[in-house]
């Protein structure tokens, strides 16, 4: 993983979240690598509300 972390979303409206990667392959390097592309696969996506989390904070205090 290059980066992982978390952001806040202010919203009163409903949002649609979806999970993005990029990546790039140096075809100077690699000229025959991949030539279809490749991908990424997540084994775990977690979302959460600030009510939600801020519930899971006060119980493990």
């Amino acid at each position: 993983w290059f980066f992982a972390g978390n952001t806040h979303i202010p919203s009163g409206e409903s949002i649609y979240p979806g999970v993005h990667t990029n990546g790039h392959i140096n075809r100077l390097i690699y000229p025959g690598a991949y030539p279809e592309g490749s991908a990424i696969r997540f084994e775990e996506l977690k979302l959460w509300s600030d009510e939600e989390n801020m519930t899971e904070n006060a119980s493990s205090q």
